[in-house]
């Protein structure tokens, strides 16, 4: 329970203190649980579709990078993005991007995407994606973007599908999936 007084209130993002079960003291090794003075912020992604899916339109993106941009990293200990149970993200909206092609619109879409992402993977304090379902496209793109990733076993589908559709994954899964697991990983 906080018994300091309240951290501010950032719409769409919930705190709560963490309890660590071993503190490494460089002097002394390990000690036994120590308590974090500063909480976490938990985005929570969701959808509005029936069938629970998380789409990356152009309006996610944007809710995203604001809800990003209010978190006042200094004062917490780690951001930790999780989705749905259906979900983290099923990729971009296709829909939206063919339109962007047509309109000869398509960079602004992609560097949409590319600055949200960006504003968590530049963040000074560690961040953490929870993969609690699927995380193809744009979600395993997101996911790339933080520091650590944890995922549901046997749930979670990972992946980078547009490739299969003639689509170039555009919001960084070429370079940083490659650099996380090795190219031979990444192809398969």
């Amino acid at each position: 329970m906080w018994h300091g007084p309240q951290p501010p209130q950032y719409p769409g993002v919930q705190r709560d203190r963490v309890q660590v079960p071993l503190h490494r003291d460089h002097h002394r090794g390990l000690s036994g649980p120590t308590r974090r003075e500063r909480p976490i912020a938990l985005v929570s992604l969701d959808s509005t579709a029936s069938n629970g899916l998380i789409i990356w339109g152009s309006e996610a993106v944007q809710q995203l990078r604001r809800e990003l941009t209010a978190i006042d990293t200094p004062a917490v200990e780690a951001v930790v993005v999780t989705g749905n149970t259906k979900s983290f993200g099923a990729g971009a909206n296709l829909k939206e991007i063919r339109y962007a092609q047509l309109q000869d619109a398509s960079e602004d879409y992609v560097w949409a995407g590319h600055e949200t992402f960006a504003v968590l993977a530049d963040m000074p304090v560690p961040t953490f994606s929870l993969v609690t379902g699927m995380a193809l496209g744009g979600g395993m793109e997101l996911a790339l973007h933080s520091d650590y990733r944890l995922a549901t076993s046997g749930k979670a589908q990972l992946g980078l599908p547009e490739c299969h559709l003639g689509f170039f994954p555009g919001w960084g899964g070429v370079y940083l999936l490659p650099h996380l697991v090795g190219a031979k990983a990444a192809w398969m």
